[in-house]
């Protein structure tokens, strides 16, 4: 009977459990169907997010484009700009080279102006001297405008008057510092520039050609005034004085004199070159004459 009885249930029993497992079942597709839905309503925020970023990405990169635009432009004029000014800032560079240039040539011309006006002033200086140590007095014999008197003017020393000559020598006044030479001879004659002014008379003599008085006067040194200074220059220019007129004996004799006596002297040294020019050798070089036995 139990036998009977469960076999009977058996189907009963066995749709019961169906109908379990197909409630189970519909929840458990339900569950999954929500979880979908939460799923796609997710992905769905995801999807509009990304699409705004997307789109606020797009805006930026508009913005920054045009920024880089903006940038781009305004180094375009500020490369202009700069390259403008660079240009006119090279230019007054080079103007203000040739303006140097040119005031360093204008200073040069200015230097040479100021040395010729200061050789200019001391000639005049010097001139203003003699004008003012010398009063004026009658014309006499002797150089040109210059007066002369017994004895020295009021203030004139030997020394002053030896330079005032000198330096009217030396701008070519030649009739002005024979004058005054001659003077210095007459008023100072025992000084130990006697010899030295005498000197100076020969060789004015010399420079303008006179050469009979040249003679003479470097004649007067080597008689007046023996064993001086001047001595040895004296002998030379009477060798050169000689030379000049085309006596070249008589100049040979000379330079050799000059050259034994004062070998170590300037006029010694120029007296050799003269020689060895003219073709003649020094008393040194010459045989000597053999002296025959009394």
């Amino acid at each position: 009977m139990k036998n009977i009885a469960f076999v009977l249930l058996f189907p009963l029993l066995a749709t019961a459990q169906k109908r379990n497992d197909l409630a189970e079942v519909q929840r458990d597709v339900a569950m999954l169907t929500d979880e979908i839905r939460n799923i796609q309503k997710t992905v769905d925020r995801l999807n509009t997010t990304a699409e705004q970023t997307l789109a606020n990405a797009a805006k930026n990169g508009a913005a920054l484009a045009n920024v880089q635009d903006a940038l781009n432009k305004r180094m375009e004029v500020q490369e202009k700009n700069f390259g403008a000014a660079l240009a006119a800032t090279s230019t007054k560079v080079d103007q203000l080279g040739n303006d140097f240039g040119a005031m360093r040539d204008s200073m040069t011309d200015v230097n040479n102006k100021v040395n010729k006006l200061q050789t200019a002033l001391a000639d005049i200086s010097a001139k203003l001297d003699i004008l003012i140590t010398k009063p004026e007095a009658p014309k006499t014999e002797g150089a040109p405008g210059y007066t002369t008197s017994a004895t020295p003017p009021a203030g004139m020393t030997a020394e002053k008057l030896y330079e005032n000559a000198t330096k009217d020598k030396r701008a070519n006044q030649n009739d002005l510092a024979l004058q005054q030479f001659t003077d210095f001879l007459k008023w100072y004659g025992n000084t130990d520039l006697a010899p030295n002014a005498q000197f100076q008379i020969g060789s004015i003599y010399f420079n303008t050609e006179k050469l009979e008085d040249a003679l003479q006067a470097f004649d007067l040194v080597l008689n007046q005034y023996p064993e001086n200074p001047k001595t040895p220059e004296a002998i030379y220019m009477r060798g050169m004085t000689y030379l000049k007129q085309n006596d070249k004996p008589k100049a040979v004799a000379e330079f050799r004199t000059v050259s034994k006596r004062f070998p170590r002297s300037d006029a010694g040294k120029l007296a050799l070159e003269q020689l060895s020019e003219l073709g003649a050798k020094p008393l040194s070089a010459l045989p000597q004459k053999k002296r025959t036995p009394r």
